[in-house]
């Protein structure tokens, strides 16, 4: 397959997919009602952001490297295991043990918030390895598959009284599982060499494209 198909193939794909989010963003607005929901995605909101925030950029940065290097996938595989692993512990830590003696009391618990933060964290690393290896159509195809999955049940529970928590939990746990999927597809056979990475390089190329990314985005809403 050349490159145009493959380009056009992801194009459709995240065209699919970005309307089932759509869609299951509509539904979920419905069943919770405005208000639960409101307070929900703004919540999601800022754990987008620290997701965003603790990948450091490294997604775009391993384009880079995976395309100098293909040797150095299993040890770029382990380093963003090993780096979503950390940043799980750090948010369990602050939602279960810092946020309640504040003032601030999200309306997900502990478990939740880690599970999607950890999650999101993970699907954009993987997701940066896998475009990496230009499998864009496998990350469609996870994507689409699980969405969907997710939209029926929505859509089967749609006369049940279901509350924010149960909600949250289901989605944490869908975006928590694509990342599992990803991970697992993203493997690549060979010994980890770290020479193959030099680590230095490869987080200062991620923070320059994260540094400029922030930067256009506060750049559009100004």
């Amino acid at each position: 397959m050349n490159i145009a198909h493959i380009l056009k193939a992801n194009i459709a794909g995240k065209i699919i997919n970005h309307l089932l989010v759509f869609v299951i963003n509509v539904a979920m607005v419905r069943m919770l009602g405005v208000n639960q929901s409101g307070t929900y995605f703004n919540e999601l909101y800022i754990l987008n952001f620290f997701a965003f925030l603790f990948s450091f950029g490294l997604d775009f940065a391993t384009i880079a490297s995976v395309s100098k290097d293909p040797s150095c996938i299993p040890v770029l595989h382990r380093l963003f295991f090993r780096l979503g692993l950390v940043v799980a512990l750090l948010i369990f830590g602050i939602s279960h043990y810092l946020l309640p003696i504040t003032t601030l009391h999200p309306i997900q618990n502990a478990l939740t918030i880690t599970l999607f933060a950890a999650g999101n964290l993970w699907l954009i690393l993987y997701q940066g390895l896998l475009s990496a290896c230009r499998r864009f159509n496998a990350q469609n195809l996870i994507l689409i598959s699980t969405n969907l999955l997710f939209l029926i049940w929505i859509l089967f529970q749609s006369k049940k009284a279901i509350g924010v928590e149960e909600m949250s939990s289901m989605y944490a746990g869908l975006i928590a599982s694509q990342a599992v999927i990803m991970m697992i597809i993203s493997q690549s056979p060979g010994e980890a060499k770290s020479e193959s990475v030099k680590l230095k390089q490869l987080f200062s190329y991620g923070l320059q494209i994260m540094a400029s990314s922030l930067v256009y985005f506060v750049f559009l809403r100004a």
